[in-house]
């Protein structure tokens, strides 16, 4: 790393497309029978299901246990191929993090990537999201070859700061946000290293979640790992390493003949905030959607420009990471959630605005900036796709909800810090023929659950006192979108001077389909 500085790396971040095919993969995918491969996808994605419950049932955090996690398989380059996830934006994002370890620590003498490692990130400029969201991957060899790599990506809820829960509203740098971590080796020979352990623990409020999280993840990809050894040694690794490869090459390929069946058109939703964090303030987003033969062009341009000491910043790769929370969901709801997908999107980003961050701003409430942006992709691909499957049109979902973000201690005396797991009980938006849904999950982790009450109840230092469908939290009309959850809490034993609550919220905002008002609230 030394050999082109110690800063963050601008030309990793714009790979999220497929690497380009190697020979070996070029080969060894014409090779690929079309009943094999069928199988193969059958399989790979198993495993990946088994290693997303897995990491749900060991896990510490709120959104682990209740499934804020992407579990993917990605080729030795470092692309996703086989994702589970009901959290769709990490589905692109996670290879950033792998393909940062093949360029930077392959051929480091100092770090090296050999059997039996594991590494650790968090740092958003390469996750793209938030620093709240850590992931952790191991490469899978087949004797001395590197053929694929295993990772987690989860959000862990708390992760330093000037405030507890995970999220900083009024970061004014990113030196108010607490972790930061570029994909860095953890472990070797099949072991976490301590003192990095120790050293990870202690930048946190709860850490005893923190690493717990990061032993669940382990032990979810190690289990991974068991099985696609498994399939190497029936099917051999020319059979695996060209398979893979196969899937993102086929994804690609569907995705491209998909958008190339809708029509031609110019959509435009600009989206605008009130909101800088703690403080008030008008921001744009200003999305224009071009489809044009088989590729769709999202243009950002005309945003606002970054909000200076304030923290509702985002890199572009985290808006990205939402656009296929659509994509994946609903456009492309019957391909493979993987960076294949990005075969038929372009992007363009203004520098130095609001949706591009640069430089030391803050990004900690990049995820309200990437909810804006959010609503304005479904409304603008339900129009897209309205003339061509009505069935597959639907309004933005409800995103009013409410996070409480607590630290302190709970009423075990034990420290914590985390946020509730409402986030996941939010109202899908209104199809053209019927309602949403109430309390559909969360538009962006569609899979997610927001736990029953006891479980939230058993370590955490609060009561319910009531939770139920939250009144007026959807649109009105022939059709309206789901409503969301809303719910009361309570303190109890907590030492109170130890304790400490914030909320982030988001004002509710259902969006009709064909119109340019929005709904009464």
């Amino acid at each position: 790393m030394s050999k082109t500085g110690y800063g963050r790396d601008f030309e990793v971040v714009q790979r999220l497309r497929p690497e380009p095919v190697t020979e070996r993969e070029q080969s060894a995918q014409s090779a690929v029978q079309d009943i094999d491969f069928d199988i193969f996808k059958h399989k790979m994605h198993m495993i990946a299901l088994e290693g997303k419950e897995t990491t749900m049932k060991l896990g510490a955090s709120t959104a682990m246990r209740f499934g804020d996690v992407a579990f993917g398989i990605f080729t030795a380059q470092g692309d996703l191929a086989v994702c589970a996830t009901g959290i769709y934006h990490h589905a692109v994002l996670g290879q950033i993090p792998l393909k940062y370890i093949v360029k930077h620590w392959t051929d480091e003498a100092s770090v090296g990537v050999r059997e039996g490692d594991s590494f650790f990130y968090n740092d958003p400029f390469y996750g793209g999201v938030h620093n709240a969201d850590m992931g952790l991957a191991i490469p899978v060899f087949h004797g001395d070859e590197l053929i694929c790599f295993v990772g987690a990506a989860v959000h862990t809820g708390e992760a330093g700061g000037t405030e507890p829960g995970g999220v900083i509203t009024s970061a004014r740098s990113k030196y108010d946000e607490g972790m930061l971590i570029p994909p860095i080796k953890i472990g070797e020979n099949y072991r976490l290293k301590e003192d990095l352990l120790t050293m990870l623990a202690a930048m946190t409020r709860d850490q005893r979640t923190m690493i717990l999280d990061i032993k669940a993840r382990l032990a979810a990809v190690r289990i991974a790992q068991r099985r696609i050894q498994e399939v190497v040694a029936d099917k051999g690794v020319d059979f695996f390493i060209g398979a893979l490869r196969k899937t993102l090459t086929v994804t690609g390929q569907a995705a491209r003949k998909k958008i190339a069946e809708l029509n031609d058109g110019t959509f435009r939703q600009p989206r605008f905030l009130d909101s800088l964090g703690t403080a008030p303030g008008l921001t744009k987003i200003n999305l224009t959607v071009i489809k044009q033969g088989e590729r769709v062009l999202l243009d950002f341009s005309n945003s606002s420009p970054m909000a200076m000491d304030r923290p509702i910043n985002t890199y572009f790769q985290g808006l990205i990471g939402l656009t296929m929370v659509y994509f994946c969901g609903w456009l492309f709801h019957d391909l493979p959630a993987n960076n294949g997908l990005l075969e038929a999107l372009d992007w363009k980003f203004p520098d130095n605005s609001l949706v591009n961050a640069q430089g030391d701003v803050s990004t900690s409430l990049a995820p309200l900036t990437q909810i804006c942006f959010t609503q304005g992709m479904f409304l603008c691909g339900a129009r897209m796709t309205y003339s061509h499957d009505p069935s597959r049109a639907v309004a933005a979902w409800f995103s009013g909800f409410a996070i409480p973000n607590f630290g302190g201690l709970n009423q075990k005396g034990e420290p914590i810090a985390d946020l509730t797991p409402e986030i996941n009980a939010t109202g899908c938006g209104a199809r053209y023929d019927q309602d949403g849904v109430d309390a559909a999950g969360a538009f962006f982790a569609t899979m997610s659950d927001c736990a029953d009450i006891e479980s939230t109840e058993e370590d955490r230092p609060f009561i319910y006192t009531f939770r139920s469908l939250f009144n007026n939290s959807y649109g009105h009309g022939k059709y309206r979108g789901g409503a969301g959850v809303g719910f009361g809490l309570m303190v109890h034993d907590t030492h109170g001077s130890r304790q400490r609550w914030d909320c982030l919220a988001a004002t509710p905002s259902p969006r009709l389909l064909f119109s340019t008002y929005t709904t009464a609230i």
